[in-house]
């Protein structure tokens, strides 16, 4: 709630204009410091990717939390041991941005091992610390809030109609009972698979931009998702695929996000129609695992050899 104390005493109209224009600074801002020479067609046209556009308008936190994961992202590799100042603001930036633990888990597990790889040591300071900081001005505020988030976490599915991803093909087949069981073995099943991947990375055979995508993927799959704008959890490795293209290729990266585009607001289209509502949550995911799968596995194998740059 930090962010938002300034506009407290604020009449609503006014504090709502105020607090859309601080996220859209903080969001061209970031995207700008994270990827030096981004093209500018591209972050002039991220408000119309519909999650993006959607998380905006709603006025919720994740855009300030994108905001920050992509600068956590984009610098984060060029961070080097001498450059304290830098390492205690992104690790500082990492502590707030556990607010939505659910959204950036993966993201988090990432940067951290990533500073270890690096010997980061003041970002990891930085994180300690603020996320200590962020704790003790949390529980002056509101004491008991533990309770509360707890209470509220149990209750999100529920209150925000979302599901799992996999949900809907078990329930084709599979009594309610058993649901528990099935999520334990997909979690294992990926967890593994993200375990042997993150060890690849370690030893320097598979690029980080592959287990960005492949971490947005599971994260995804046990979020229980209902609204566009928790797409981004997965979408965020694609944006940065189609910044990393266009310093190579414009042209195809332009084409590239145009269709991204274009199909982020044909799913929602789409999903207004009562038979095809789940294209809402799962339309873009489904066309995400498609890229995935020819990015790490199939040709062109797109993704293996790329690094955050």
């Amino acid at each position: 709630l930090i962010p938002v104390l300034p506009l407290v005493s604020f009449p609503f109209p006014m504090a709502q204009a105020a607090w859309m224009a601080f996220g859209l600074l903080i969001l061209c801002l970031a995207f700008a410091f994270a990827f030096f020479q981004t093209p500018p067609w591209l972050m002039a046209s991220l408000l119309t990717f519909y999650p993006i556009f959607f998380g905006f308008l709603l006025g919720n936190f994740d855009i300030l939390i994108i905001s920050l994961l992509f600068l956590l992202i984009g610098r984060l590799p060029h961070l080097t041991p001498d450059n304290k100042a830098g390492q205690i603001i992104l690790g500082i930036c990492l502590a707030w941005v556990t607010i939505k633990p659910q959204f950036i888990w993966f993201y988090c597990l990432f940067s951290l091992l990533m500073a270890i790889q690096k010997q980061l040591w003041g970002f990891l300071y930085g994180f300690a610390g603020g996320l200590g900081a962020f704790l003790a001005i949390s529980f002056l505020i509101v004491p008991n809030w533990i309770t509360g988030w707890t209470n509220r976490v149990i209750r999100y599915p529920s209150y925000t109609g979302g599901k799992i991803s996999i949900t809907p093909l078990l329930e084709s087949f599979l009594p309610s009972q058993y649901f528990a069981h099935a999520y334990l073995i997909c979690f294992f099943i990926l967890m593994g698979i993200l375990g042997v991947l993150l060890h690849k990375w370690h030893k320097g055979e598979f690029s980080a931009l592959s287990i960005l995508a492949f971490g947005g993927f599971i994260t995804f799959f046990f979020h229980p998702h209902g609204n566009s704008y928790e797409q981004l959890t997965f979408l965020i490795p694609v944006i940065i695929w189609i910044v990393q293209l266009a310093r190579k290729h414009s042209r195809k990266a332009a084409i590239a996000w145009i269709f991204l585009v274009l199909l982020s607001w044909l799913v929602f289209v789409l999903s207004r129609f009562g038979p095809l509502a789940a294209a809402s949550s799962t339309g873009l995911y489904l066309f995400y695992t498609i890229w995935l799968i020819f990015g790490i596995l199939l040709p062109p194998r797109f993704l293996k050899g790329l690094e955050i740059s």
